[in-house]
């Protein structure tokens, strides 16, 4: 994998979109489904450190209401897609 680096965020919502799309389409099927795209997990970290900036920066501001809460569980639920990404390999 390739160093994580900070999307934008078109970029992040973009992302985000895929990785729900592969979820939603993934549950019905027995065999996995090809990926968006060739770098997908790769994103999918940037993705991940993209939000963790984001809620640093956050706490930082003592931003700590609502929506860190939102931001630290959507964070939650990407992890452990990629969690169970890495328990397939």
């Amino acid at each position: 994998m390739s160093t994580a680096r900070d999307l934008n965020s078109a970029q992040a919502q973009e992302i985000e979109e895929q990785l729900f799309s592969v979820h939603r389409q993934q549950l019905p099927r027995q065999v996995p489904i090809p990926l968006p795209r060739p770098d997908f997990w790769d994103m999918v970290a940037a993705l991940l450190s993209t939000l963790d900036v984001q809620i640093q920066n956050m706490v930082r501001k003592g931003a700590t209401d609502m929506r860190l809460q939102n931001r630290a569980c959507h964070g939650c639920f990407v992890e452990d897609v990629v969690c169970v990404k890495r328990r397939m390999a």
